[in-house]
């Protein structure tokens, strides 16, 4: 599968993200050319499983996301209107999906949206943490561990301890591999 990594600079709500650039089938592992991390309009995202959906999300401009309201909270603005924009691109691309129980399933994403990382689930929940950092995929919790122990060590700065992340992740999976991909998304709220 692969490795997303998201840690928001707590001096400044910069976010940071990366991906690696491995491809996972039951058998084969490819590196791929794509980067699983991008931004788009005042969104930071990196995409874990289908590059389906990483493809709709970054390239789709069917569905355009609306600007907040400035009466809504995030969370308004996310549930209420982003979330549906993103079900709606699924749909027209393709790639929405529905389970036994008739709900609808997208795939596992990260973004980072005005200083503060989001996990949204395949059943489109969303998940924001007290943590200043996120991770999914395959090394998601490889990667969780040592984020959590780089930022005891305090000093390191985000992109080596995203860096330190990545390494931790591919020496104990198969499902991650270089290229790394690091972007950044300035806060700018």
């Amino acid at each position: 599968m692969t490795l997303i990594v998201g840690i928001v600079d707590k001096n400044t709500k910069d976010i940071y993200m990366a991906g690696d650039s491995a491809a996972t089938g039951e058998v084969v592992k490819s590196v791929v050319k794509y980067s699983k991390v991008f931004i788009r309009d005042k969104f930071i995202i990196g995409f874990c499983g289908s590059a389906r959906m990483g493809q709709l999300l970054e390239h789709d401009e069917r569905v355009n996301f609306r600007l907040q309201g400035s009466l809504e909270t995030d969370m308004q603005y996310l549930v209420g209107s982003f979330i549906p924009a993103v079900q709606e691109m699924f749909r027209l691309g393709g790639f929405l999906r529905t389970n036994d129980e008739q709900q609808s399933l997208g795939g596992t994403f990260l973004i980072g949206y005005h200083g503060i990382l989001y996990k949204i689930y395949d059943d489109f929940s969303i998940e924001y943490v007290f943590d200043d950092y996120l991770a999914c995929g395959s090394g998601e919790y490889m990667a969780l561990g040592s984020l959590y122990s780089t930022e005891r060590t305090g000093g390191l700065d985000i992109p080596y301890r995203i860096q330190i992340a990545f390494e931790a992740a591919e020496k104990f999976t198969n499902c991650v591999a270089k290229p790394i991909t690091i972007i950044k998304l300035e806060y700018n709220k």
